[in-house]
Formats: C-alpha cells, sequence, structure tokens
C-alpha cells in the first residue's frame, strides 16, 4: 500500500493519467486507466527510474500522459450506452408510451413559460436593455420646476445660454414634434415632423444611411429650409430613391430640401418621418417675445454627476434671468431637474412590468402544482414498477435519476412549445406597443425574443423541472418492496395523499390571488372610466390644427376661424389655440 501511495506521489504523469480518467465512459474507465499507466511504466523503464530522470525526460513522460486525453476524447461515443443515455431513452419511450399525459403535462408547462417569456422580454426590453445609443448612462433629461410648477419642458432661451455656456455637458439638444403636410407626385399626406436642434443626431451618435447633418447656420432663424427623411418615409414615398439628396419637398406650403436620409434601425422616443432643423431665435427668447418650451436632451461630459451639471445649469439659470430686460417676466424661483434618459421614458411602467412579472410567475407556479399533480398521480400506477427495478439492484439514486430525467424531458419540450407561445405574445405586446400602453420606452425598446430571453427560458424551464419533480422523484425513489409488489402498483398511502393535498391547496390559494389581483385590477379600470371630467363629453372630438405660414397675419387665422366654424348640421366648432408652423 505505501509503495502504491509513494508511486502516485511521486510520478505526477501517473496522476494526470487518473484525472483524463474522469470524462472517460464508467464501464470503460478502469481497462483505459491499467492500459495507460502500464505504457508509462513501461517508458520509465526503458529510461531509467523516475527519481533519476533529468527534466527533458519527465517533460517527455507528461507530454505523452497528455497525449491520453486525445484518446479519451475518441471514447465519448461509448457514453450513449452509458447510464445517462439509458435514461433518456428509456423516459422517451415512457413519455411516449403515455400521449395524453405527456400532452397534457406540456400544454400546461408551455402556458406557463410562454406567459412569463413574453413578459420577461417586455421586462428586458424596456428595463434591462440598455438604450440603443452610445453610452447610453450619460444621457439626461432636463426638465424645469418652481414652485407653481411641479415640471416642465425647459425654456428655449435657458437651452440657448446652456448650450453657450455649460461646462459639464458635451452635448445638448431640444426638440418638438407635430404634423405638417407632405405634399409629393401623388396625393397629400400628413406626416409627423420633429422639429430638431442641430446637434441631437450626433449627440445621440446617429450615422445617416445618406446624406449629411444639419449645419449650424440651418439651425438659426433665416437659414436654409432643409429636412432629413426617415427610412420609412423615404421607403414608402419615394421607393428608396438613392437620389433623394437634393431634391425638394413640400411641407405646409413651404418647400424644404432634402440632406440626408435616417438609417433604418434608428430609434427615437418620438415618432415622425421628416426632421427640420429648430432654428430657436436668441434675440426674441432673451427679450420674452417668443418664449418657446421644448423637450431637451443633453450628454453629460465624461466623470460628471448629475448633481454637478444640476448645480452649474441652475447658477447659468439664475445669471440668465437676471441678464433679462427690465420689464419683462423673471423666472427668478425655478431650478432644472436632470433625469437619466432610461428612467424618464420608462416613467411609471416599472412597477406594472414588475407586478405582471409576478402575477405570471404565479401562474408558471400553478402549472407546477399541477404537474406535480399527474407526476404522483402516474408515479402511483408506477409503484410496482420501481419496486421490481429496486429488487433487481437498483439504487435509490438510479430511480430518482430516472424519474427527474423524465420530469426534465417534459420540462424541456414544454419550453420549447412555451418559445412557440412566446413568440405569439411577443408579436401581440408590439402590436399594442405604445406610449398609451408601455410609455415612451415603446417607441425607443423593440420587444424581442433575444439570447437573454432565450436563456431565461432555458433556466426557467430547467428549474420548472425540478420544482415539479423532485419531491415525486425522491419519495417514489425508494419504495417498500414488500407492500409494493404485494399491491401490484394500487394505492398510494397516506404521504403520497398529504403532498397531493398540500399542492391542491397552494394551488387553489395561488389561483384565489390571481382572481383578487385581476378583480381589483378590472374594478380600478372600470372606475377610471367612470371619473366625472366636469364636463359634457358626449358627442365632443377635439383636434390640434397647424396651419400654414399663409395664415401667419392675425386676419387670415379670423377668416378661417370663421369659415371653419360651422361644419355641419347641428356641429359647431370652437377653436381655443390655433398655431402657426414655420
Amino acid at each position: 500500500m505505501s509503495e502504491t501511495t509513494y508511486t502516485f506521489r511521486a510520478r505526477p504523469h501517473l496522476w494526470l493519467i487518473r484525472l483524463i480518467g474522469v470524462i472517460v465512459p464508467r464501464r470503460l474507465r478502469a481497462d483505459w486507466r491499467q492500459e495507460w499507466e502500464a505504457e508509462l511504466r513501461h517508458r520509465e523503464q526503458l529510461l531509467a527510474d523516475w527519481d533519476r530522470l533529468d527534466w527533458r525526460n519527465k517533460l517527455d513522460l507528461l507530454w505523452r500522459s497528455t497525449s491520453s486525453f486525445w484518446d479519451a476524447l475518441w471514447l465519448q461515443p461509448k457514453r450513449l450506452e452509458d447510464d445517462m443515455y439509458q435514461d433518456l431513452r428509456y423516459g422517451v419511450r415512457m413519455l411516449r408510451k403515455h400521449p395524453g399525459f405527456t400532452a397534457i403535462a406540456i400544454l400546461t408547462l408551455a402556458l406557463g413559460v410562454g406567459a412569463n417569456t413574453a413578459i420577461f422580454s417586455a421586462v428586458n426590453a424596456l428595463m434591462l436593455r440598455p438604450l440603443p445609443y452610445p453610452d447610453p448612462e450619460r444621457l439626461v433629461w432636463i426638465e424645469e420646476a418652481s414652485q407653481s410648477n411641479a415640471g416642465s419642458p425647459a425654456w428655449g432661451g435657458h437651452f440657448l445660454d446652456w448650450q453657450e455656456h455649460s461646462q459639464t455637458l458635451a452635448g445638448i439638444a431640444q426638440t418638438e414634434g407635430g404634423t405638417r403636410t407632405l405634399s409629393a407626385a401623388g396625393e397629400a399626406e400628413r406626416v409627423e415632423v420633429e422639429t430638431i436642434s442641430a446637434g441631437l443626431l450626433p449627440m445621440l451618435g446617429v450615422q445617416l444611411a445618406t446624406g449629411r447633418n444639419f449645419a449650424e447656420s440651418e439651425d438659426k432663424p433665416g437659414g436654409q429650409r432643409v429636412a432629413i427623411l426617415s427610412h420609412a418615409l423615404w421607403q414608402r414615398q419615394y421607393n428608396g430613391d438613392q437620389e433623394i439628396v437634393g431634391k425638394t419637398i413640400i411641407l405646409n406650403d413651404a418647400i424644404f430640401t432634402v440632406i440626408g436620409v435616417l438609417p433604418q434601425d434608428f430609434r427615437f422616443f418620438s415618432q415622425f418621418d421628416v426632421c427640420v432643423p429648430l432654428a430657436l431665435d436668441p434675440q426674441q427668447e432673451l427679450a420674452g417675445q417668443n418664449r418657446s418650451y421644448q423637450s431637451t436632451v443633453a450628454r453629460l461630459k465624461p466623470g460628471v454627476s448629475r448633481d454637478q451639471a444640476r448645480t452649474e445649469l441652475d447658477m447659468l439659470l439664475q445669471r440668465y434671468e437676471m441678464s433679462r430686460p427690465e420689464g419683462s417676466s423673471r423666472l427668478l424661483d425655478s431650478q432644472t431637474r436632470l433625469v437619466p434618459l432610461h428612467e424618464h421614458l420608462l416613467g411609471e411602467t416599472r412597477r406594472p412590468l414588475l407586478v405582471l412579472l409576478g402575477a405570471v410567475g404565479l401562474i408558471l407556479l400553478m402549472a407546477c402544482a399541477n404537474v406535480a399533480n399527474l407526476l404522483l398521480a402516474r408515479a402511483v400506477t408506477r409503484k410496482k414498477e420501481l419496486a421490481i427495478r429496486a429488487a433487481l439492484g437498483a439504487s435509490r439514486l438510479r430511480l430518482a435519476r430516472q424519474m427527474l430525467t423524465e420530469c426534465m424531458l417534459l420540462a424541456i419540450a414544454g419550453g420549447a412549445a412555451g418559445l412557440l407561445i412566446a413568440s405569439w405574445l411577443t408579436g401581440l405586446l408590439n402590436s399594442l406597443n405604445s406610449t398609451a400602453t408601455i410609455g415612451q420606452m415603446a417607441r425607443v425598446a423593440a420587444i424581442t425574443i433575444d439570447s437573454s430571453v432565450l436563456g431565461f427560458t432555458f433556466l426557467i424551464s430547467l428549474l420548472t423541472g425540478l420544482l415539479f419533480g423532485l419531491m415525486p422523484a425522491l419519495h417514489f425513489s425508494r419504495p417498500e418492496l414488500n407492500v409494493s409488489l404485494k399491491e401490484g402498483g394500487h394505492g398510494s398511502g397516506f404521504q403520497v395523499r398529504h403532498f397531493r393535498n398540500a399542492l391542491m391547496v397552494s394551488q387553489v390559494a395561488l389561483a384565489l390571488v390571481l382572481l383578487v389581483g385581476a378583480g381589483l385590477l378590472i374594478r380600478s379600470f372600470v372606475k377610471l372610466l367612470e371619473v366625472d371630467p366636469g364636463f359634457r363629453a358626449e358627442n365632443v372630438l377635439t383636434a390640434r390644427l397647424q396651419l400654414p405660414p399663409r395664415y401667419s397675419e392675425k386676419s387670415r387665422r379670423v377668416e378661417f376661424y370663421e369659415r371653419t366654424k360651422w361644419v355641419g348640421p347641428g356641429t359647431v366648432a370652437h377653436f381655443a389655440d390655433l398655431r402657426v408652423t414655420k
């Protein structure tokens, strides 16, 4: 014994053979190890005793022992005859033997896994996945707040001052949405138009599919009227014309020159077809003649915190207000508020998503309880089979592994079917993808099944298989041979009935929680619809009109109002605000 211990302690190449032998199929392991150990000992005798070998010959022996690794790899197909593959083949046969049970179990698991995968795909897209812009953690949303205003878009004058004097921002831009009439070769079309600062697209790291970005001179009053088309409008209205740059389009009777086309994968938090320069007038903003408010996005410089940027912007805001002419309204109590762009776009969507994820998690637990009940009922009929296998020498671990293998096969099949259901549900979520249902993140994030979602599906499938299969496997892997063989596979015993009753109680409890939660949500929704707005809303329609530049004179706007005030029998139109687009 001491000689053997000394041999393995003093000869590392023999220990290497033992280590590599772990991956050799068990039934071939002993012969394989003896063969390689004998071959290496033979080489030792040819060379000399180990202790008298120099380091080159010792390295040669170690190198020879590593070649056994390739020999072990060649033996891997033999694993098909090992216990694991036997369990898999037997499990597949048992599931095919009972197609009704298998179909019900897989469908039950598929519904639970599919719902969880679909909701997780939404959580992953909206909450976990970063925004599709370079260094998204440095992007912030800027608002202004005061004692009388909890939060509003930043004033254009403040934006222009920040753009010129800020030392903590790498870039800042404003944007405002609207609609205009696009006159093309065919019929006129109402399109979404976004007026943006010249620095917005470069700040977001956007590379145009063709053409160039707005120049600084074009983002000023009196600058050339230019436009950038979205990829969708370029394809839909102009059939992907490669010569579109330099051509003109007409928006609300104004001629714009197309200078570029956005890339197909560009996603923005405001959906638009055309973008044009914002072109704020610094003198009018400072004098208060044209107080405009637009959404403001900024990018922090590397290493700058939001608190540092907020402190600087507040200081610049106060200095700007004090520099305004006497007699003008000064906003001395205004303060800036910087919010991470991802957090702002997500808005109030985080909590409903997490609640929904918890609800579908309960559905998965109910599915596991259902399948566990089915497995218990099926295992009772297999007591005699398990007792016979135990009597023939099968260990408890062997029986438990066989039952767990069948459970994992069910879980994997249910996960695959659940992935198909999730793909359909994901398409449904995308069809409902709007600011009213998911918030502004809906326009930026695409709800898709990516590698993270696939990994989540695989993980919950394995956990589900362990959850509903572990207890039946542990219980029935130690059968009472005398009782089981005498009963002939009939009867369930007190412990099994007790476990099944516990599963039924938990299932009813989870179902009750879901029903109560669903009832409360429906009741809240109904109450929301019944809220009294304080006025008669029957037969009332609202619309926002943006008049073209030819209505810039007040007399023409009044004439338009008088002509459209009566639009039909019993119908009267009232205009609270008529906006004139540039």
